[in-house]
């Protein structure tokens, strides 16, 4: 008899790759686009990781400090967590949802610059 086709595991999985390891090239580049982000940004990825991969999470608690290891992320959850990433930086590949692009301020007045005389 042959097998029955395997049952979806959970609804509302967007795109069929979700469940797919992500590769080396994936994980640099969600590692790189980590700095790119603000750090709210950034808080809600923890959050998010806190809430779906514990395991993925090294706390620091004396220092204060977070450590995200990409390798213990689960794949479901690493492309929901890479996908806001890039949601962040612009680097989106489907349809951007609509949004103003972050641009900075250059907010630099030119110094006048005095000349002080020395008599």
């Amino acid at each position: 008899g042959g097998g029955g086709g395997g049952g979806g595991k959970s609804g509302g999985d967007k795109s069929g790759k979700n469940s797919a390891e992500p590769t080396i090239e994936e994980k640099r580049l969600f590692a790189k686009m980590l700095y790119k982000i603000t750090k709210e940004e950034l808080g809600k990825v923890i959050t998010e990781l806190d809430d779906k991969c514990t395991v993925a999470l090294k706390k620091n608690v004396s220092e204060d400090e977070v450590e995200i290891n990409v390798d213990r992320i689960s794949p479901p959850v690493f492309h929901e967590v890479m996908a806001f990433v890039k949601s962040c930086t612009g680097d989106v590949t489907q349809g951007s949802s609509g949004g103003g692009r972050k641009k900075k301020a250059a907010g630099s007045k030119p110094s006048s610059s005095k000349k002080s005389r020395t008599s």
